[in-house]
């Protein structure tokens, strides 16, 4: 779904998926499993964001011709 989104630039119609089947889950499943999905997702964000700045930063040192750590 994600890549089809990305490919054909419909990022807003994938958004509005995401938050529509959410608030289905939300709903139907209540506040504690909503929770879960939110937690893990700034889990997700958190790791990604991290990784991303490790990669950025091993790419700078190997251009300034550093070892990475």
């Amino acid at each position: 779904m994600f890549a089809d989104a990305t490919a054909g630039r419909h990022l807003a119609e994938l958004a509005d998926n995401l938050v529509w089947t959410l608030a289905h889950i939300a709903v139907n499943c209540g506040v504690g499993v909503t929770g879960d999905i939110l937690m893990n997702f700034g889990s997700y964000v958190c790791r990604l964001e991290t990784r991303k700045q490790a990669e950025i930063e091993a790419e700078q040192a190997k251009e300034e011709g550093r070892q990475p750590h």
